[in-house]
Formats: structure tokens, sequence, C-alpha cells
């Protein structure tokens, strides 16, 4: 018999179409049935995390219980990994299955990538299930098809690509742990003994907190910003063919070695300008060149996690988690590829499944049904490549073969939004080319250069499959008799010239979609040019499908806040961030870590890679203390009892894993008791 693990529910129903052809008998949280060869099969049914790190209290220290300085730091002479009280049910039914003489296999089917190995090699390692055979089924998508293949080409668990995996996504999760435990109790009780409020929890996340610091110093670099005043010089220009003209204005280019200019050609000498100014006005001049060209452009390739969700934010105001969620479920029904990637290119062996797929998407989205008969694989040479040059485990986000009508009632209106990103994406990159046709003038009055340009679109091409962008509105006006016909060396006149003051701007305050964008180029704030390609390598600070959760959470935890489409950080996020040390709450200290895990691969050392954490540990306790309070006065912490609900709720808020997790794990139920807490398993 064959035991498959699988992650979720909707993944049993497809796996169970490809490997139970013959149909299957529903049975508690699995299904069972014949293959197509006749050997029995059995697909279980995980439903997310059944196991989780202990709690500190679970270690056989009742004083962990309480939240006290007394007690940190934290750090247990092996990390834990116990039962999720709610699931013990589910794990006693998959443990039956799992432990039964007669598997001959047992293959896991959970997500592919690391916390879908992590999740499931929990299960393998707490079931005891002696010498089986174990291999490990890996797709992208859900398409019977490609889980066919997928199945036929399953290898060992063993191998060392799915054993990196799971051993990273373990010190990942312990790291996070022993910093989210020790900084989130140790901040909010020092931020109490100095007259912050006992209710504000001061949540610590290795990736959670670093983020909070880029929106509070993009927050000071605003305040703090002193614009800086400079000049442009712009001439009006006539033409006696072309009367009705009345706008050619064209801008001073200063030449290289023009005093009072900087390194961007800004002039800051106002008296510079005014020269100019009393050079050209109403002097004659003639045209020095002009430029026609039509220049091709491409769309933006096939998204990745974090350019779907951002460009989900910037269409439609959706989170970033509501973007996951949408992108998971569309998954899920087998509609889209896997959306946890962090590629934007496609293997040159999908290039078959194309017919098949805008075949799909003609039955799923109606409006793109016009574009289908133009599209043509020839246009999108920069989207497939060798599957070695896509450089990440999975490829882009796109549409699969399967096709549901937009009429059907079970679509979500985020999941239609997120689909038609996805599919109108797709479609273009098929489409011919957009071509704007630029005409670009300069202007010679006195032996001053001034520049004029005018675009107007010629072929919307791929364009015309997305939604009508304001920005095209001028582009689409036919240029005029001036623009089309003026050549070089013809008159022309200067009307009016001007000084006109302009100020440099701040940068923008972050919205979800560029906070995104920021975490995942973290490596761009690190110093250390090792430990920039490090971070690069590993794509940033969280990962595409956990940096919506960590997002929340800090909304959630009152640290960050939505004022729009803007997101600033809150008092309580400013004093956090204010009373660490920089080499903790910066993305020079994610790549550290992460180049400690890396260094562990090698190795294969857990212990030194732990000693390391408490190491990172016992410099943040000696390190950390809160910045006062600028509404209350500190008070003695001798005399201040909280209350034992409070500890409880704070206690849950920083469970890994748990509603408030401040690791960036999946969520898993926060458990209800009753579930026995013996032979935890050693990691």
């Amino acid at each position: 018999m064959i035991v498959v693990i699988a992650e979720k529910p909707s993944q049993t129903r497809e796996l169970s179409i490809v490997l139970l052809p013959n149909g299957f008998e529903e049975i508690k949280y699995a299904r069972s049935g014949k293959t197509l060869e006749g050997e029995e099969l059995v697909i279980v049914t995980a439903r997310g995390h059944l196991y989780r790190l202990a709690d500190p209290d679970e270690y056989g220290d009742p004083t962990m219980k309480k939240w006290s300085k007394k007690t940190l730091p934290w750090l247990p002479q092996e990390c834990r990994i116990v039962p999720v009280e709610a699931e013990a049910d589910r794990i006693k039914t998959i443990n039956h299955w799992l432990q039964r003489p007669d598997v001959s296999e047992i293959c896991l089917a959970s997500d592919p990538d690391r916390e879908g190995q992590t999740l499931g090699q929990d299960i393998l390692d707490h079931a005891q299930i002696g010498n089986v055979k174990v291999t490990r089924l890996w797709s992208n998508s859900y398409e019977p098809t490609d889980l066919k293949a997928a199945w036929d080409a399953r290898r060992s668990n063993n191998d060392d690509e799915y054993q990196f995996l799971s051993i990273v996504g373990n010190c990942r999760r312990e790291m996070d742990q022993l910093l989210g435990i020790n900084g989130t109790r140790w901040l909010s009780l020092d931020a109490r003994e100095k007259g912050h409020s006992h209710e504000q929890i001061y949540a610590y996340g290795r990736v959670q907190t670093t983020t909070l610091a880029f929106v509070v110093d993009r927050e000071r670099e605003r305040s703090s910003f002193v614009p800086k005043q400079f000049f442009v010089v712009a001439a009006l220009f006539s033409h006696e063919k072309y009367p009705t003209e009345n706008e050619l204005v064209g801008m001073w280019k200063p030449p290289e070695n023009t005093i009072g200019i900087d390194e961007d050609k800004r002039l800051f000498d106002r008296e510079v300008g005014e020269k100019v100014v009393a050079d050209i006005k109403n002097l004659p001049g003639y045209v020095q060149s002009v430029l026609r060209t039509d220049v091709p452009e491409r769309p933006v390739l096939p998204h990745k996690m974090v350019s779907l969700q951002a460009e989900a934010s910037r269409r439609h105001g959706m989170t970033a988690a509501e973007t996951m969620k949408a992108a998971q479920a569309l998954y899920e029904r087998g509609l889209i590829s896997y959306p946890g990637t962090s590629s934007r290119l496609l293997p040159d062996s999908m290039v078959v499944k194309v017919p098949d797929i805008l075949t799909a998407i003609g039955h799923t989205h109606g409006g793109l049904v016009p574009f289908l008969p133009q599209t043509d694989i020839k246009y999108a040479k920069n989207v497939f490549v060798p599957e070695s040059d896509i450089g990440a485990s999975h490829s882009a986000i796109i549409p699969t073969r399967k096709g549901l009508a937009s009429s059907d009632p079970s679509w979500t209106i985020d999941e239609k939004r997120v689909y038609d990103i996805v599919a109108r994406t797709f479609v273009a990159n098929l489409l011919p080319d957009k071509i704007t046709s630029k005409v670009a003038i300069t202007f010679n009055v006195a032996g001053h250069i001034f520049d004029a340009s005018r675009s107007m679109l010629k072929t919307s091409g791929w364009e015309a499959a997305l939604p009508p962008s304001k920005s095209n509105e001028k582009k689409l006006q036919p240029l005029s008799a001036f623009w089309s016909q003026i050549t070089a060396e013809e008159p022309i006149y200067c009307e009016e010239a001007a000084v006109k003051e302009r100020a440099t701007s701040p940068p923008s305050a972050f919205t979800e979609a560029t906070l995104l964008e920021a975490m995942e180029e973290a490596h761009k704030r690190v110093n250390d040019d090792a430990l920039r390609v490090v971070l690069q390598k590993e794509g940033g600070i969280g990962t595409a499908r956990t940096r919506g959760e960590i997002l929340d959470n800090l909304f959630e935890k009152n640290l960050l806040l939505r004022d729009g489409r803007k997101i600033l950080s809150t008092e309580a996020g400013r004093d956090e961030v204010d009373s660490l040390p920089a080499s903790l709450k910066t993305a020079d200290f994610t790549a550290q870590t992460e180049h400690l895990m890396l260094e562990m691969r090698s190795s294969g050392d857990r212990k030194f890679f732990r000693e390391q954490s408490y190491d990172i540990v016992r410099r943040m306790i000696a390190e950390v203390r809160f910045v006062p309070s600028r509404t209350r006065a500190p008070v003695d912490p001798k005399t201040t009892k909280r209350k034992a609900s409070s500890a409880g709720g704070a206690q849950q808020a920083i469970r890994v894993g748990g509603k408030g997790q401040i690791s960036g794990s999946k969520s898993s139920p926060p458990g209800a008791g009753g579930f026995p807490r013996g032979n935890p398993k050693t990691i």
C-alpha cells in the first residue's frame, strides 16, 4: 500500500483525480482507492501544520509562564517540536495509516517549498514509520497532467535538496522563536518599567522588526528633508509656417562645464539662468536636429509573488495578505501555477502547453477572447528560457490549462482580480510590441541648446490587453503638423523665456506595494559585499509567502498603521525601533543570520548554529534598553502586577505558529489543551 501525505484538502482532491482514477472511498481525513495498476493507495490530509515549537513553559519550568526579566534570556538546550493539541485526532489517524505494516511507500506531497517540506518532515519524524521507502512529489501545478508527470518523477525524500529545505526550515523557526520570545518579552517588560502602556506588546521579529525600521527610517528621512531649490530655463518658440503651434516649449540643456550645476544637470545659480534668458529672448534661432524614432516596448514579464502583490495593491488597493490568499486559493483550485515564486521567467519546456493555457483563458476570461487569435509564441522570446536560467525553485505565476467560467458562483472578487492580472499579463507577453513614435528636437538660439519632445502611440500591441492607462491619453492624440513635418535647419523664433523655480522632493512614503518591494530588495541596504550577495540570493527578507503575514502582524500589534495607501509607523513602532541597536534591526542582521544557515548547511553542525543563536539573544538582552515614555512617568516594576489574563494573552500573541506569529511561518491552530505533551521531538 502507498500512503500519500497532502498538505491541504484541495491537494487531496486534485491528487485523488490523478492517483485514484477508478474512484475512491471518503474516509476520516483521507481518501482510499486503487491505482491504475491495482495497488491500494491512501491520500491523508494534514490541513496545515500539525506540529509546533514548544512554548517556554512546556520545557518543565513553570516560571516561564509568567513574564519576568528574571527568566530571561530563555535559552533551551534543545528545540522541542510538539503536536498541535487541537489536531490530536487528525495526527492519530494519519499515524495509523503511516504505521500500517503493509505500507510499501510513503510519498510526501506537501507544497513545493521550504515550509511545505518542513511541515511534511515533522509528520514523518513523529510517526515512527520504521524502514519504509519515503518519496517526494514536487509539483508547481495541480493540473492533472502535471501532477501525473510529477508522480512518475518522484524522488527519494532523502535527497540533499529536500533535506536541506527541512534543515533550514527548522533552523529558521528555532532562531525566530528564540529571538521572538526573548526580544518581545524583554522589550515589553522594559517598556512598562519606563512608563509605557501595559497593553502594548512590543513584538520583536528578525524580519518583522527590520521591516518596521524601514518605515521608521523613511518617515524620518521625509520629516527631516529640506527641499533644495534649483532652476530651469524654459523658452517658448514659434515657427511662421505653423502659426497654430502655440505650445512649443523647450528646456535649456546646460553644457557640461556650466558653473552652478550638479551631476544631475540641475542648476542652482539663478543668475546663470537669467543670463541665458537675456541672451535668447526675442531672438531668432534654428532647429539644430530632429530625431524621429519608433520605439518598441515589451510588457512586464509574468509575475512573481511580490510583483503580483504590488500590482494588486496599485490597481485594486488589495493588501499583500489578501493577494496571497487569493493566489493560493487559485493555485489550490488548479487555475494558476504555484504562487510562492521569486522568478518571472518560464522554462522553455512549457511552450508546448501554451495553446491549452490560452484555451483555458478563453473559457475563463471573456474579456481576453478578442486578443487570443493575435497571440504568438515568437513575441515571448524573453520569457521562455532554459530551465537552468530561471534561478529559482519555481517559475513565474501564470494561468494553467484548467478553465472555470467567470459566472461560476465559487469565484470571490479577490480571486477574480488576481486571475485577471495573471491572465492579462500572460496574454500580453504573447502579443506584438507596443510601438511609440517619438520626436526629439533641439533648438539653437544664440548658441544655447533647448530640448523638446513629443510622443504618440503608434501601435498599442500588447497594451490593448491591459486596463486603459490614464498616462496614455495624450499619447493617443496624433502629432501636429509641426511635429510631423519640421526638419533640421529651419528657422524658429524665441517668443518668450523665463527662469522657473523648482525644488527637490522628499522620498515618497511607503505604500504596501513599495514596502513589499523594499523587503525583496533589502540586499541593497546591506553594507558588507559578501552579506549583500547572500541576501540577494535569498530574495531579500521574508519570503514571497510570508511577507503579507509579517505586515499584517505589524498592523495588528499597533506598530504600523495605514493612512489611505500610505504605510506609517505608530509611536509604539518608533519607540521599539529607537530601543534597538542597529545590529538587531537592519538588513545586515538578517543577512548575517542567513549566512549562518548557509555555513550550517556546509558543516552540518547544528550545535554551532544554536550557540550562535544564543549569543545573539544574550547580546539582545545586554544591549536593549527601552526609551522612556513621553507621556507617563516610569514605574517601579516591583509594585506593578500584571493581570493573569494579560499574561496569557501576551503568551499567545508571540507563540510561533499561532495567531500573532512573529516568525513568519504558516499559521497553525493555537490549541485548546487536552493533547498529551509527552515524547516531544528534538531537532
